[in-house]
Order: structure tokens, then sequence, then C-alpha cells
């Protein structure tokens, strides 16, 4: 299953290290995972990263949160496009339960 990680980057000083860890967790769980972080190129503009963002989230099966204390607009986007369009969106946590529980 092909998921995008969703959540705070613009004002989160942590981005880089909460989204490495959640795609490593989820990688680790079988996974395969697209990572905004590793998409985007800095420097980029707001506007430039949704529009790469949001062309790599439709490739994919779901949409996992990577919860922080942080809000983000882009996030309310992403969220907003995957529940029209019926794609799954769990938070990390609940994706990686399920795939303990599917490999048992």
């Amino acid at each position: 299953m092909k998921i995008y990680l969703s959540g705070p980057i613009s004002q989160n000083p942590k981005y880089r290290e909460e989204f490495q860890e959640a795609a490593l967790r989820m990688r680790k769980a079988g996974y395969e995972v697209v990572n905004p972080v590793e998409i985007v190129e800095d420097p980029a503009t707001w506007e430039d990263a949704m529009k790469q963002d949001l062309k790599a989230m439709l490739e994919c099966d779901g949409v996992a949160v990577v919860h922080t204390k942080h809000t983000s607009r882009g996030m309310g986007i992403e969220m907003m496009l995957a529940g029209v369009l019926g794609m799954s969106c769990m938070a990390v946590e609940e994706y990686l339960h399920g795939a303990v529980k599917w490999n048992r």
C-alpha cells in the first residue's frame, strides 16, 4: 500500500525529523511511503511545494497524518482532497497498528 505523509511543515521547526521518523516506521511495517520532505527541494514557495505534494499524494492509496502540536493550512487542503476522493486517511499510528494486525 502506497501512503502519503501529511502534517505541519511550514510552522514546525522539527518537521524534517518528525516526517523522517514516521516514514522510517511505516517503511519498516511494509508500507511504500511518499514523504513530502523528500519530494520538495528547498527553497520552494509554499504554493510550489503544495503543487508538487498534491501531485504525489494523488498517486497514493491513502494518507497518514504525522501529528504534532502545530497547525497546517497545507495539511487541511490535503486531508480535504483525500476525503473528497475517498482515500484512506488515518494517523501514522493507526496505519502501524493495522500493519501489526495484518502481518500476524
